[in-house]
């Protein structure tokens, strides 16, 4: 069984902190939908063990037009068993949300929705470049809660930005009126050219502070336990019973399919990336032309992403897992651990980070990469 992602490369604005592949200009909507089912069509190999969950992200897959979001469904629904499927999301804007959207996902089969709300202030939503208001954001949770779809969905987050010291606190006391059954939330981060990093280097935008995303971070984790909040990977949050079971399949290592511009597959292996460009991509697909570029995964590459990916997690390593990599591997990683044992929960079978090291998590998971 495999997770299946469809990646929608179309949003109206580009978010500042944003750079993920996607374009603003619709016009390729209808073309973009047909190459999408084509290359659906086209790796049925990959699927033929069957699916266990289903994502749409982006990107902004609500941005669809109703008629090209059932196309895409329908097609699933003729070539795969939903039955098999446990999960299946479609991330959402707040400007995208009414209660006639809402019972036209549910009637197409979603079962749950990712909504990105990154706060709930204009100001700091100014500052990240997002495309909605806050209230926005409070109308589509009060429908979403309203809907079908109150017992399974998820809100977006963003912590860490300058604007006010005050607000995050704020942000999650709004958060709390809605009860959502996940929360992700993320440190806002300047990545290379994008529209924040420019702005920042001209003076338009205050600079990113670490320690203002350490706070926040500390009081996510506290506000969380209070609130019966299961924090059980670096940046989600879930109640009981409604963790993600997509971004989990990830996390374990299992098969995923990517589908889309810019989507990326995992087969154990091997890993594949689709190119990033919508005309290219849709002309590949008519041509019958490679789209794609392939990379064959070695034994140390496939350990080094089993410890990034393990550790991210509140469950850390499983010690048998360990077992399935070369000797000299495990004689090297128990030699690090000697220096960094300070860092680690140890249990009979597990390893796990102490989650108050989990914000230096990259710099502790590096020392264990096998070079």
């Amino acid at each position: 069984m495999s997770a299946l992602y469809f990646h929608i490369p179309f949003c109206r604005k580009a978010c500042a902190y944003c750079n993920f592949y996607f374009q603003t200009n619709l016009a390729l909507e209808d073309e973009l939908v047909l190459a999408l089912i084509q290359e659906f069509l086209q790796r049925k190999r990959a699927w033929k063990n069957g699916i266990e969950t289903l994502y749409f992200g982006g990107g902004t897959p609500s941005i669809l037009k109703n008629s090209n979001l059932e196309l895409i469904v329908d097609t699933l629904k003729q070539n795969l068993d939903f039955s098999e499927i446990q999960e299946i999301t479609l991330e959402c804007n707040p400007e995208d949300i009414s209660p006639e959207k809402l019972k036209f996902w549910k009637k197409l089969g979603f079962t749950r929705l990712s909504m990105g709300v990154q706060s709930f202030f204009d100001e700091e939503l100014k500052n990240m470049g997002r495309n909605h208001q806050a209230n926005q954001s409070i109308k589509a949770l009060e429908d979403i809660v309203q809907s079908d779809f109150k017992e399974n969905f998820s809100i977006d987050l963003i912590y860490g930005n300058p604007i006010n010291d005050t607000f995050w606190k704020k942000n999650l006391e709004i958060v709390k009126k809605f009860h959502p059954p996940h929360l992700s939330c993320y440190a806002l981060t300047v990545e290379p050219d994008t529209k924040l990093a420019y702005r920042i280097s001209k003076g338009k935008n205050l600079p990113i502070k670490d320690q203002k995303a350490v706070q926040d971070f500390e009081y996510l984790r506290k506000w969380a336990q209070e609130n019966t909040y299961d924090h059980y990977e670096l940046s989600n949050f879930a109640k009981q019973g409604k963790r993600s079971q997509h971004n989990q399949a990830y996390w374990q290592g299992k098969n995923y399919i990517g589908i889309g511009p810019g989507a990326h597959s995992f087969s154990g292996n091997e890993r594949r990336w689709n190119i990033s460009n919508n005309p290219k991509y849709i002309q590949s697909i008519r041509q019958k032309t490679c789209f794609w570029e392939v990379e064959k995964l070695s034994t140390k590459d496939r350990f080094n992403e089993w410890l990034m990916v393990s550790l991210r997690r509140a469950s850390g390593i499983h010690k048998e897992e360990l077992l399935n990599f070369p000797l000299d591997f495990q004689k090297e990683f128990w030699e690090n651990m000697k220096f960094q044992k300070m860092y680690f929960i140890e249990s009979p079978k597990n390893l796990q980070l102490k989650p108050e090291h989990w914000m230096i998590s990259d710099g502790i998971i590096a020392e264990f990469f096998i070079v």
